[in-house]
């Protein structure tokens, strides 16, 4: 719900949603704030330590959840959605700091949208 959640936030109320920086998804490039990163960090924990129940959940999430978020076309809604996403954003946040003495060091937060290109290719040194 995040990704929906920050792409959604575009049409509404830029300024809460404080994009971070430009990333890439499945090929398409996504705009990547905090929640995404929190939320995206959160989910490699959870195939980490529970693959099962990350299997269980982003089959369900890519069954039902992306396809409930693109009906959502109001501001308001969209508004909405990424403040019900608030308190899970807290209780990921929290989780990672549980699990990892250094959540920030591995960098799980920046990892996530990143081209993958971008490291397998190198490029020429001028």
């Amino acid at each position: 719900m995040s990704t929906i959640s920050v792409q959604l936030r575009l049409v509404g109320m830029k300024k809460l949603s404080s994009p971070q920086r430009m990333g890439v998804r499945h090929g398409h490039p996504v705009v990547v704030n905090r929640q995404l990163c929190i939320a995206n960090a959160f989910e490699q924990v959870l195939e980490e330590k529970t693959p099962r129940f990350h299997r269980f959940l982003r089959r369900n999430y890519d069954r039902y959840g992306y396809p409930f978020a693109k009906h959502i076309k109001k501001k308001w809604a969209m508004d909405l959605i990424y403040y019900l996403m608030k308190p899970f954003e807290w209780l990921f946040l929290l989780v990672l700091y549980l699990v990892d003495r250094k959540p920030e060091k591995p960098n799980r937060h920046a990892i996530h949208q990143t081209d993958p290109r971008r490291f397998l290719i190198p490029r020429k040194l001028s």
